[in-house]
């Protein structure tokens, strides 16, 4: 909501502490947006290193939200140094294929604001800050000259079969939110210049080889999702990533132990599902992580072994995906009245049996989640949470067949969107 006019804010809104992902605990009313005669970047704090910092003049910043510290008609003033926001999107549209795209209402009508062009949104001062322009047929490779727009903040391009480079996306120094998934992305070179992004999404494309070093420039990432693609050797160490919040790194075919994350302290959901993980799940897990938040945590489609710790007992509310693996203890104590609201209330409901179904059964969920799929007998089942009753499949090899089928989706997605 940043960058408006909005003159109040709910007292009542400050109090609710899991509101922007959890920020309002920490920061109160400031993650939401910064009050009047401050500013922030982004409007609001969302880190120790974005707070909302007072404005010298008191007719600064009049309003909630504020992102500089300039008064309304500073802010209107035509600064003769940022690009012709026509010329730019008019590039885009004729670099990508703009005739033929699914929705392109009032794209280069010159009696038209760019801002009330299909995909386009401004701020206050009608300076473009958005361009939302995902499954629309985009073709082509997107000119860099977008990220000269000054106030750039949310760029989504998704599902679209675009050759895209991220050459210049330093100069965007106000982008916090990228979305290139389902592209034929091949390569993040140049990504980390990105030095204010927060959200990250590149799944469903194909990336290959080791996890890419660049990604763990950007300091101020708080979601990161690469999930499904060809990704390979151990987890990257994620440690200096301090603001980090959600990782989804699942099917893809990193190998290797499983790290502990114990210095993510941010961290809220992790998902690793369908990789080709070995060994124990560390004592020490997500130990750095406070016991009031929920924590989402999918570690299914693996080969880890061994007992799932009974130290995961301290948080009070988790989502909690361990199937196929071949996990041989499930602790009691992550089965009782402490942790009813698990897994959605489920363990409230089913008790050990909503974590892992026990060896000698199955469940195609690995656990119990209602009451019309309770856990079923299976004699050759020797592991917890086993998804059926057919050692001829193993978890890796179901895990193999099942990216192997998303690769191919995804790559028809995109196929038939450029046709």
């Amino acid at each position: 909501m940043e960058g408006n006019q909005i003159t109040s804010v709910p007292k009542e809104l400050c109090k609710k502490k899991d509101m922007m992902r959890g920020d309002v605990k920490h920061y109160g009313c400031d993650a939401i947006l910064c009050k009047p005669g401050t500013a922030s970047l982004f409007g609001r704090q969302n880190s120790t290193e974005t707070e909302c910092t007072p404005c010298d003049m008191a007719s600064s910043a009049t309003f909630w939200g504020s992102t500089s510290c300039g008064t309304e008609a500073d802010q209107n003033e035509v600064d003769p140094t940022k690009p012709d926001q026509y010329l730019t999107l008019a590039l885009l549209y004729d670099t990508c294929g703009g005739d033929n795209w699914v929705k392109k209402s009032n794209w280069k009508e010159k009696d038209v604001s760019v801002c009330k062009w299909h995909g386009i949104s401004c701020n206050e001062q009608e300076l473009v800050h958005a361009i939302r322009l995902g499954s629309n047929n985009l073709v082509g490779t997107p000119p860099q000259e977008l990220f000269d727009l000054p106030h750039l903040k949310w760029l989504w391009l998704h599902s679209n079969p675009v050759q895209f480079s991220f050459s210049n996306i330093g100069n965007a120094r106000e982008l916090i939110e990228l979305r290139l998934d389902s592209t034929g992305l091949t390569s993040v070179e140049g990504l980390g210049d990105a030095r204010s992004i927060q959200i990250l999404d590149l799944r469903f494309n194909q990336l290959l080889g080791p996890f890419p070093e660049e990604i763990l420039q950007l300091k101020t990432l708080e979601v990161l999702s690469l999930a499904d693609n060809d990704l390979g050797g151990q987890l990257p160490d994620v440690a200096g990533l301090v603001e980090l919040k959600t990782l989804r790194l699942g099917s893809n075919s990193f190998s290797g132990s499983l790290p502990s994350f114990e210095s993510s302290s941010q961290l809220r959901a992790l998902d690793l599902s369908q990789n080709e993980l070995v060994g124990s799940i560390p004592s020490s897990f997500l130990e750095a992580v406070g016991i009031d938040r929920h924590v989402e945590l999918n570690l299914a489609s693996n080969r880890l072994t061994g007992t799932v710790p009974v130290e995961l007992d301290r948080f009070r509310e988790m989502t909690l995906y361990l199937r196929d693996n071949r996990i041989t203890s499930l602790p009691n104590e992550l089965c009782d009245r402490d942790n009813a609201n698990w897994n959605n209330g489920d363990v409230g409901q089913y008790s050990c049996d909503a974590i892992l179904c026990p060896p000698g059964t199955f469940n195609k969920l690995g656990r119990q989640k209602s009451q019309e799929t309770p856990c079923g007998a299976c004699d050759i089942s020797i592991f917890f949470g086993q998804v059926n009753c057919n050692t001829a499949l193993s978890s890796s090899g179901w895990s193999l067949a099942h990216k192997s089928a998303w690769v191919m989706l995804s790559s028809f997605v995109v196929f038939c969107t450029s046709v």
